[in-house]
């Protein structure tokens, strides 16, 4: 997500995760709290808590980097962050975020430079982030980066009046919180490559190679987290897992769950089965965790069918994210 600028005088620090001060964290949530109520995404937010478990534990198949800047009297003023997936050559730009009183002096094209001159050293070409605000697309473009895809943001408040199931003849649903079980394990990574079919994931950088090391990889991050992972998988009748939905949620009471990847392997689409899983994963959400106010998604918004079974759940749009594609000055 990038951000308008701020700065000065101010240092750029690199944020060691395993070591990060607390204090330091804290002022890096304080950082998202004033930015995302600038475009009123506050149902986006982490924890603090949540936000230091990310920051500290990210997955074993992902470089991450963070910096943050410091205005001249030494406070955090920004913050950024960007990752390069064992599975991808693409640098990805998490966050970039300037506290909104602190912008249009330089700080954010100071972080940008600081993340850039990482990515260059670790092989990167192009470097994929996005925007949400008139200041981040101001300042996308003052960078010279392209546009790309568009997110639709979306937020079901909890609880919900949900719709009644509608069963899929041939399938059945199997869900778990946690370590996947073994004995689906191989199908469900298999399952989870769908994904690379959604609209615009190859010019996102998004396309991925998903085995069942990388999904245990992912597990054992989540959990250092303190987060849970809840799985629902459809089966069809010859054991294969033929679509899934991923939900993510802390700990903490009052806190907002994430929805990851969900998809339908291409020759089971059109049945009905993503609004099945879905609404299978929210009822044992509401069943198991009545203290989640909230669920978020995030769907490219020509990808129709998903928005309609999100809408027909009753999810409602909170915003608009745009993809930015910033070419390297030494890519040929």
């Amino acid at each position: 997500m990038m951000d308008d600028t701020a700065g000065g005088t101010a240092a750029i620090e690199r944020l060691d995760p395993a070591g990060a001060a607390d204090g330091d964290l804290a002022a890096v949530h304080a950082v998202h709290v004033a930015c995302y109520r600038v475009w009123g995404g506050a149902d986006l937010l982490r924890t603090s808590a949540e936000l230091a478990a990310w920051v500290r534990y990210p997955a074993a198949f992902e470089w991450r980097g963070y910096w943050i800047a410091r205005d001249a009297s030494g406070d955090v003023a920004g913050f950024a962050s960007a990752g390069i997936s064992a599975h991808s050559s693409t640098p990805h730009l998490h966050e970039l975020l300037v506290a909104p009183d602190r912008r249009h002096r330089g700080l954010g094209r100071r972080l940008l430079a600081a993340v850039t001159a990482e990515c260059v050293t670790r092989g990167g070409r192009t470097l994929h982030g996005a925007f949400t605000e008139p200041d981040g697309e101001r300042f996308a473009r003052a960078a010279g980066a392209r546009t790309g895809n568009r997110l639709r943001l979306s937020v079901l408040q909890l609880p919900a009046d949900l719709p009644a199931p509608r069963p899929v003849p041939g399938c059945r649903l199997q869900s778990w919180v946690g370590a996947t079980p073994h004995d689906v394990l191989d199908s469900y990574a298999r399952a989870r490559n769908a994904i690379n079919d959604a609209p615009n994931a190859s010019e996102a950088g998004a396309t991925q190679t998903w085995t069942s090391g990388r999904v245990r990889d992912l597990e054992a991050a989540v959990a250092r987290r303190g987060h849970q992972s809840r799985v629902t998988v459809a089966v069809d009748g010859a054991g294969e897992v033929v679509g899934h939905t991923e939900l993510r949620v802390g700990p903490e009471p009052g806190t907002v769950a994430r929805i990851e990847d969900s998809a339908v392997v291409a020759a089971h689409r059109g049945r009905g089965l993503a609004r099945h899983i879905k609404l299978e994963s929210l009822r044992r959400l509401a069943a198991d965790r009545p203290d989640v106010r909230a669920v978020i998604t995030g769907n490219d918004i020509t990808n129709t069918p998903m928005l309609a079974v999100n809408t027909a759940l009753g999810f409602i749009e909170m915003g608009i994210q745009t993809d930015a594609f910033l070419l390297f000055a030494d890519a040929r």
